[in-house]
């Protein structure tokens, strides 16, 4: 019999919560040069700041839910993000219909100074107990710091074939460089430059029917080894990810879509090897089928949507492996009220079901249903009106697990709010 890792009480304390803030600012300019062509440029600037941030984890979990309970506080972590692009675009209208060609450059640098790390440990734990451990405490010392500098140039297009047929592409040059420099020492910075880029066509069988294919190659940032591994805190290379995907569109009314596709994304996956180097050392491949329908409910948006996933790592040895707290079914139904023209209410449930808590299947996470609830508010007139924005998650404060690639068990944040203040001028 396979184990379940029931939720019971497992639930996070009340201190191990995070909390912080982040800005945003950002500006754009745009200009009409005449036949078609216009220039675009944007700016944006952000900074990021948490307090404290604190997690509670299950390591070296047995079959019959024993683990050692642990605790990780951080202290404040503060950083700051800068990202622009140029764009030139040109839109004319071709013989059957309108076509497109674009060229554009685009920057970004992220610097994170990264808190220190206080743990404790509180034994052994049966998942079921209240999971009593001591606020750690959070330090106040800075551990690394974690940079990210990234450009791309990119070239794109879209050109109507024939009424029925529309072809689009792009291609991208893409210079990434990631550090992580721990306090008081040096390491020198990964560097990946690769390119990127997608093909794609869109077939109309219908006015209200349509079908696609896609092809999507890129880069995904991989992090830095953890701090158990023989090489912690490496940068490992960024992953290569390629997806595929077709699917069909129905406009069933004009307000009212539905949308049915199937993907298959492989990437490469990071792990340990014997040597227990943090690597990357095999294959992920997740591949599934996608449906969502938007429609009007009376003056209520709905969307609703559900995905079937099946992951799976295949490491360099051949072998394969279940992707951890990855849920095999998810459904989703998403509503949203426009009460007043400033003030919008919106609400969701989210159900995940079963996932592997184990690489080898050999133990699950039982599903569980997520509420959320907010609202937006423009606190004045026009477009440019402050908004805020107020959500709330995890309404009905379940208790239960996640798992981690390392099958550690962290505790699932409880019920939480946040908020956001948003500015235009």
């Amino acid at each position: 019999m396979t184990p379940t890792f029931a939720p019971d009480t497992a639930a996070a304390p009340d201190w191990a919560r995070t909390k912080g803030w982040e800005t945003l600012s950002w500006g754009a300019a745009e200009r009409a040069l005449g036949d078609g062509w216009r220039a675009r440029a944007a700016l944006a600037y952000g900074t990021f700041a948490t307090d404290r941030e604190a997690f509670v984890f299950l390591d070296n979990v047995s079959a019959d839910g024993v683990g050692t309970i642990n605790a990780s506080a951080f202290g404040e972590t503060n950083g700051r993000a800068v990202s622009g692009e140029g764009l030139l675009e040109r839109q004319w209208n071709a013989p059957y219909g309108p076509a497109r060609v674009s060229f554009a450059v685009i920057g970004r640098d992220q610097r994170s100074d990264l808190s220190d790390a206080r743990d404790d440990t509180g034994g052994n734990v049966t998942i079921g107990e209240p999971l009593a451990i001591a606020d750690p405490g959070a330090p106040d010392t800075i551990a690394a710091r974690d940079a990210i500098r990234e450009g791309r140039l990119a070239a794109s297009a879209s050109y109507p074939l024939a009424k029925w047929l529309l072809v689009s592409g792009s291609v991208q040059r893409v210079h990434y460089t990631k550090a992580y420099t721990p306090t008081g020492t040096s390491a020198a910075p990964r560097t990946d430059r690769e390119w990127a880029g997608h093909l794609a066509a869109t077939v109309a069988l219908a006015d209200e029917i349509s079908v696609y294919g896609a092809w999507v190659t890129g880069l995904e940032e991989s992090g830095t080894a953890p701090a158990i591994a023989v090489n912690a805190n490496e940068t490992l290379p960024a992953l290569r990810a390629t997806q595929r995907e077709v699917g069909a569109k129905w406009r069933i009314t004009p307000e009212a879509t539905l949308l049915v596709s199937g993907f298959d994304i492989t990437k490469g996956a990071p792990g340990f090897d014997n040597a227990g180097v943090w690597l990357l050392n095999g294959t992920r491949r997740h591949r599934g089928i996608e449906a969502s329908l938007v429609a009007p409910l009376g003056p209520v948006q709905v969307v609703a949507g559900a995905l079937y996933l099946d992951a799976i790592i295949t490491e360099a040895s051949g072998l394969r492996a279940e992707v951890v707290n990855q849920p095999r079914w998810r459904g989703s139904v998403n509503a949203q009220w426009q009460a007043t023209p400033r003030l919008a209410v919106d609400a969701g449930a989210y159900l995940l079901g079963n996932a592997p808590a184990r690489r080898d299947g050999t133990a699950i996470i039982p599903a569980r249903t997520d509420l959320s609830l907010g609202i937006t508010w423009a606190l004045g007139e026009g477009e440019t009106a402050p908004t805020l924005r107020i959500a709330g998650s995890n309404l009905l404060d379940n208790r239960g697990w996640d798992a981690n690639d390392d099958e550690s068990l962290s505790a699932i944040e409880s019920r939480a709010v946040r908020a956001s203040l948003a500015f235009q001028w």
